[in-house]
């Protein structure tokens, strides 16, 4: 009797903690292939990577000496890599988009980093962060994209 009642406990035991594991390896696994997209697109271009972080879904690094910045972002379905050389971007802009609620307190819908081009007839660059249909929940982001953004700022600056 006492057998069947811990063959059950620990069947139930397992059953609870089994998608806990495949979540976090899952997890593992995707922050690796973002990490790895990262440093092969600094590769890429010749560059080595000072500084990187993965927070969420993206992962940002930067080669201060040739003052060029990476950014990988992965959706559902594909992996967005960009790769910008700061030598031609004036400024960096943090730009967080929120919505006012009935009861007046702001949701936050996204963050993102705009790096306005020197040369005028060039888009400006969007380095998504956070957005809320992607992200359910923080995960970093906003300590992420202050970070990001006083950095890039400084290395614009000392141009």
């Amino acid at each position: 009797m006492d057998l069947g009642i811990a063959l059950i406990g620990i069947f139930c035991l397992a059953v609870c903690i089994i998608p806990f594991v495949i979540t976090s390896k899952n997890r593992k696994t995707a922050e690796k292939k973002i990490v790895v997209a990262l440093h092969n697109l600094a590769q890429k271009n010749n560059c080595n990577i000072n500084q990187s972080e993965i927070c969420g879904n993206y992962a940002i690094g930067i080669d201060e000496n040739k003052r060029t910045l990476f950014f990988v972002l992965k959706n559902e379905t594909k992996l967005t890599e960009q790769f910008i050389d700061l030598a031609k971007i004036k400024k960096c802009e943090q730009i967080n988009q929120s919505r006012e609620n009935p009861n007046k307190t702001k949701t936050i819908e996204k963050l993102y980093l705009k790096l306005i081009s020197i040369d005028k007839n060039k888009p400006a660059i969007v380095l998504d962060f956070y957005d809320e249909e992607i992200n359910y929940q923080f995960n970093g982001e906003i300590d992420s994209i202050y970070k990001w953004h006083q950095l890039i700022s400084n290395l614009l600056i000392h141009k």
